[in-house]
C-alpha cells in the first residue's frame, strides 16, 4: 500500500507476514524509480521472503526510518524486474494525439495568415523557416544529445533496436526538410535562389537520401546478424561476430560522415538565414 506524496516521491510500505500486519516504514525511493515501482517490487520480495518467518528476522525489519543502501537490497533491479510487464503505459491524452496537434498547427497559423492571402511570401517565407527549424533541431538533439545519452544508458542491443526504428524516421525527415526548402528558397529568391544555399540544401538532400536507402540498411542488417550471433545458444562463432563487428564500424562511420555533412549544410544555411534578419 503507497500513499504518494506529491513530487517528493515519499511514501508508506506496509509489509505482511502469515501472521502478523505490521507497522508502516517510511522511505525514500531510489533516484530514478519511481515511489510506486520500489513499493511493489519490496512487497514482492517481501512475499517470497517473510513466508513462515517472523517479524524479528525480517530483512526489511528497520523499524520506522529512512531505507538507504547500505542497509536495503539494490531495489533498482528488482524494480527494473518489477516493471518487466507487457501494456500500455498510460491512456494517451487528447492534446497527445496527432490529430489534435495538427488542428492546433493548422489554427494557429489560419490565424496568423488570416490578413493576407492564399502562399504570400510571408506565408511561404514561415513555411521555410518552420521547415530549417525542424531540420535543425532534429539533427542538433540526435546528434548531441539524443544519441549519446542513450548510449551511456541502455544496454548495447537494447541501444541498437531502438535507433534501428528511430533513423528511418530520422534520416526521412532530414532528407524532405532541406526538399521542402529548395522549393520555397525558389520562390522567395523569384526563381533565382542563391548558388551557395541551393547547393548546400541540395547536398544535404543527398546525403540523407544516401543515408535512409544504402548505408543505414546496411549497418541495421550487420548489426542484428551479429547479435542473432550473440544470443545463439551454444558456442558462438567469434571469429563471424568479430567480422560482423568490423563491417558495421564501416557501415557506422559512413552513415555518421553523411549525417555530418548534413550538420555541416544546416549550420550554413543557418548563418545565410540569419544574415537575411532586418527590424528596421
Amino acid at each position: 500500500m503507497v500513499h504518494d506524496q506529491g513530487s517528493a516521491e515519499v511514501g508508506f510500505i506496509y509489509l505482511s507476514t502469515t501472521k502478523d500486519f505490521m507497522d508502516g516504514i517510511m522511505f525514500q525511493s531510489v533516484r530514478g524509480v519511481p515511489t510506486r515501482t520500489v513499493a511493489r517490487a519490496v512487497v514482492s520480495l517481501n512475499k517470497t521472503h517473510t513466508q513462515q518467518r517472523p517479524f524479528s528476522d525480517h530483512p526489511f525489519r528497520l523499524g520506522i526510518g529512512h531505507l538507504n543502501r547500505k542497509t536495503t537490497p539494490d531495489l533498482s533491479v528488482m524494480a527494473s524486474k518489477a516493471d518487466d510487464v507487457k501494456g500500455e503505459m498510460l491512456e494517451p491524452s487528447v492534446a497527445n494525439k496527432p490529430l489534435v496537434r495538427f488542428a492546433a498547427l493548422a489554427a494557429i497559423v489560419a490565424a496568423s495568415a488570416k490578413a493576407t492571402g492564399f502562399l504570400t511570401v510571408k506565408s511561404i517565407g514561415f513555411i521555410h523557416m518552420m521547415a530549417f527549424g525542424a531540420w535543425f533541431g532534429t539533427l542538433v538533439w540526435t546528434s548531441f544529445i539524443f544519441g549519446l545519452v542513450a548510449f551511456k544508458t541502455l544496454a548495447r542491443q537494447t541501444f541498437g533496436k531502438l535507433q534501428s526504428k528511430l533513423f528511418p524516421k530520422y534520416f526521412a525527415l532530414t532528407g524532405a526538410a532541406p526538399g521542402l526548402m529548395l522549393a520555397t528558397l525558389h520562390y522567395l529568391a523569384g526563381g533565382a535562389p542563391p548558388v551557395t544555399e541551393v547547393r548546400l540544401l541540395a547536398i544535404s538532400v543527398a546525403c540523407a537520401v544516401a543515408n535512409l536507402l544504402v548505408a543505414e540498411p546496411a549497418a541495421t542488417s550487420v548489426m542484428f546478424e551479429r547479435y542473432a550471433l550473440e544470443n545463439a545458444e551454444g558456442e558462438r562463432d567469434e571469429g563471424r561476430i568479430a567480422a560482423l563487428k568490423k563491417m558495421f564500424g564501416k557501415w557506422h562511420g559512413i552513415s555518421s560522415l553523411l549525417n555530418l555533412v548534413v550538420l555541416v549544410c544546416a549550420v550554413g544555411h543557418a548563418y545565410y538565414l540569419g544574415g537575411q534578419l532586418s527590424f528596421m
